[in-house]
């Protein structure tokens, strides 16, 4: 066995056996936490500093089209209870408007430091701990013209008075498909909290910074070169860095506060729709043999209508078609794990190492799809340094292939790379 062969093979093996334990590892800290009631989460036998942190998950009560605080009478309100996460969408409810969750936590917690993760919701949140407002995001309110939209996750710390405490969460939402909660708060000790959130920020800067760092390689490579499909690629990790800074922490909203909620969701969109465009694009010039110049076509024509679409279009109405994109997401996926696979059985020259690292960089974005979707509960190292290693073994890759063809005397035409 050669040794280009051992080192596919083991790569293959290093970053499944990292990408497996990982996500097991991620899906199996929360497992035995208690959940919500009507309403009451007992905590009364976790053990914070053994245990763990909490998520305040389950059946919280729920006051629709109210703006509930504690110091509002609620002995005529109508009470419901409803499940948390969820989307308004979902559960039988419209995603535009307002609504209060109440949670009542017991446990030890009298004169102890703790704290709360707070993540983005849809679109707005205030959030009372007992008889005070401890947390905002945006502005809540009962229309789109006295509400602000914003997401930006944070935490807060606090000191309970009593052995039980009472969360009142209040969220409004006028201006995305999707109203509610997707992540609910998590409850923990002040370092455990504060650890977790700065290792998410941490995780997301670096992938930012990283494939930053990446494009600004590829760019003066691809003006040496003069190599389209490299400058392709490095379009793409352009786009891919842009829109780390508009998605899981939102630094750029951390940075600049102010920044403006429609803008920043549709640069979101925008450079999603502008990676899968760019890349299928790339992959396509790569492996020309063994694609068809229709599907470049179709790429084209169907990204610049979501591209247009998020442009000009309320943000109701853009965000309300990202799961038909999913859709021609999987078939795009699904044409390019084809080829990759018609091209490992050809066993082109020069093609083997590409192909494994594409099909990697397949697997990973679909554990970010399904992250995303909340089908499972995603580490933000696993996306973070699994696209970082992807980023650079494809640009890596590209590069030798680039310099071999330039250096070798007797070029090959047609050749993949």
């Amino acid at each position: 066995m050669k040794k280009s062969e051992y080192y596919q093979r083991g790569l293959i093996s290093l970053f499944s056996t990292f990408f497996i334990l990982c996500s097991i590892a991620c899906q199996g800290q929360q497992s035995l936490a208690p959940i919500a009631l009507n309403g009451t989460l007992n905590l009364n036998d976790w053990d914070f500093q053994k245990d763990g942190t909490v998520k305040l998950e389950g059946n919280w009560e729920f006051y629709w089209n109210t703006l509930l605080s504690p110091s509002q009478p609620q002995m005529n309100l109508e009470k419901e209870y409803i499940g948390l996460p969820g989307i308004w969408n979902k559960q039988g409810l419209s995603s535009f408007g307002y609504a209060t969750y109440k949670l009542k936590v017991l446990g030890h917690f009298t004169g102890k430091d703790y704290a709360l993760y707070l993540p983005d919701t849809y679109c707005n949140y205030r959030l009372w701990l007992d008889d005070k407002v401890i947390a905002e995001n945006g502005k809540v309110g009962t229309s789109e013209e006295n509400s602000i939209p914003q997401w930006s996750p944070s935490t807060v710390n606090f000191i309970a008075k009593s052995d039980t405490i009472t969360l009142y969460w209040q969220i409004s939402n006028f201006e995305h498909s999707k109203g509610g909660v997707s992540r609910v708060l998590e409850l923990g000790t002040v370092e455990a909290i504060t650890s977790d959130y700065k290792r998410n920020l941490n995780a997301n800067f670096l992938l930012v910074a990283g494939i930053g760092l990446l494009v600004i390689i590829l760019l003066a490579f691809s003006i040496i070169y003069k190599k389209m499909y490299l400058f392709l690629f490095t379009l793409f990790c352009f786009f891919w860095s842009i829109r780390g800074m508009f998605s899981n922490m939102y630094l750029f909203i951390q940075w600049f506060p102010d920044f403006d909620f429609t803008t920043a969701v549709r640069i979101e969109y925008l450079t999603l729709y502008c990676s899968l465009l760019v890349g299928v694009i790339t992959f396509l010039k790569l492996y020309p043999k063994h694609t068809h110049k229709i599907v470049e076509k179709i790429s084209i024509v169907v990204n610049t209508v979501f591209i247009l679409i998020t442009l000009f279009a309320p943000v109701a109405i853009f965000t309300g078609l990202l799961t038909t994109f999913f859709i021609y997401l999987g078939l795009s996926l699904t044409y390019v794990f084809i080829s990759i696979v018609n091209t490992a059985i050809h066993a082109e020259k020069g093609s083997t190492s590409l192909s494994i690292v594409v099909f990697l960089t397949i697997l990973l974005f679909i554990y970010d799809l399904f992250s995303y979707q909340k089908f499972i509960d995603g580490n933000p190292y696993i996306l973070s340094i699994g696209y970082l290693i992807i980023y650079y073994l494809l640009g890596g890759t590209l590069l030798i292939n680039v310099v071999k063809k330039v250096r070798s005397p007797n070029p090959i035409k047609n050749n993949t790379v």
